[in-house]
């Protein structure tokens, strides 16, 4: 059987959706991610769209292995034209609703169009819906996730959306899943308020499982025979065990690329932050890793 990427095109202007089934050889080809969303916003979007206009792409694309139950496969692309730059934004984002989006049978999520209201889109396995935002246009994310939760009576439902600075078009505003998890480059937030799409919010029933299995469970028996969280950076200090090698480098990204060198460094640093606001780890999807950040400040 053919090896297929399977993506939900959503108009947004006229309230409808179709399905494409990428060809396994363009999905070997790209694979997913940053790849495969590249292609299709390099096919799919007009020269000269406005990054906050209707004629903007904007593109949510897991990968071949995303869902699977193995660390590091819960990434996710969210790709666009950025409103901070005019070029191609591309931002990441680990958490849950990547997989949760392969569970309902969907491999990648392309965004056309613009509502002339607020409205999310319910995605549960395949049926789909466009439902009124109202609601919750103007509301934090947090009341907007409860909302959302107790609307569609499903507390395990994932919420992928943006916020107020998303909806007021601010352009470097970023996008979130589940509360904690950040789309935080390129402003596609603000991508998502001008085409006023407040959030796009999935259930899934058929976790995708490896054509392996046997090669899948080894590896994972693998990494759990190997893995030591004692010694992993990324677990003991986060993604930020990089800012001090960063600063001793000079290309710590600092006042938005203006300076490549930050006079408070060590007080971001995941060292310092192990030593006085950290209080658990926190992770995402079939993670070991537990690389996130939750503090008390």
């Amino acid at each position: 059987m053919a090896i297929t990427a399977k993506i939900l095109h959503i108009d947004l202007t006229e309230r409808t959706h179709r399905r494409e089934e990428i060809p396994e050889a363009t999905y070997r080809k790209y694979l997913g991610g940053g790849a495969l969303a590249a292609y299709l916003l390099l096919r799919d979007l007009k020269p000269g769209a406005e990054p906050l206009g209707p004629d903007n792409v904007l593109v949510f694309m897991t990968s071949v292995i995303n869902g699977l139950s193995l660390s590091g496969t819960n990434r996710y692309t969210a790709a666009g034209k950025s409103p901070l730059t005019g070029g191609y934004g591309e931002s990441e984002a680990g958490g849950w609703w990547g997989p949760e989006l392969r569970a309902a049978g969907w491999d990648g999520v392309v965004v056309h169009g613009a509502s002339t209201t607020p409205v999310y889109v319910w995605i549960k396995d395949d049926a789909v819906e466009f439902r009124d935002a109202a609601p919750y246009w103007g509301k934090l994310s947090g009341d907007v996730q409860d909302g959302l939760e107790a609307e569609l009576g499903d507390k395990r439902v994932r919420t992928l959306q943006c916020g107020v600075a998303g909806e007021k078009l601010v352009r470097y505003a970023a996008i979130v899943n589940q509360l904690k998890h950040f789309h935080g480059r390129g402003g596609l937030g603000a991508v998502m308020g001008g085409k006023k799409l407040k959030a796009i919010v999935v259930r899934g029933s058929k976790p995708p499982a490896a054509a392996d299995k046997e090669t899948a469970k080894k590896q994972l028996v693998w990494f759990k025979d190997n893995y030591d969280r004692s010694k992993d950076r990324f677990h003991q200090l986060g993604s930020s065990a990089g800012v001090l090698a960063l600063e001793a480098s000079g290309i710590l990204p600092t006042r938005n690329f203006r300076d490549g060198s930050f006079e408070g460094a060590k007080d971001i640093s995941g060292q310092k932050m192990r030593d006085t606001i950290l209080v658990n780890r926190g992770t995402c999807y079939a993670c070991a890793v537990a690389c996130k950040r939750e503090v008390e400040v």
